[in-house]
């Protein structure tokens, strides 16, 4: 949990420990650590009325992912195995 309460909540520094676990502990991809920053700065700009509200965090790139490719095959073949006791799909 990031904020123990309400007051909690409004204080910067609770925006960037949650950005710090963003891009750190949780290891997202630069794409998802954006939206994040902007969100919470977004949230601290409209909601709290901090006219520029600093986090103390460096966005990274995370390394190269490689993406998982299932053939065709397999997947008809895991489709018939969900499918088979499931009447209702």
């Amino acid at each position: 949990m990031f904020a123990g309460g309400e007051r909690e909540v409004m204080q910067v520094e609770t925006g960037t420990r949650f950005l710090t676990a963003v891009v750190g502990d949780e290891d997202c991809a630069y794409s998802t650590q954006k939206p994040a920053l902007n969100a919470v700065a977004l949230f601290f700009k409209h909601v709290y009325g901090v006219e520029e509200p600093v986090f103390n965090v460096k966005l990274r790139k995370t390394g190269t992912r490689v993406p998982v490719v299932i053939s065709r095959m397999r997947r008809i073949g895991f489709l018939r195995n969900y499918t088979a006791g499931h009447d209702d799909l």
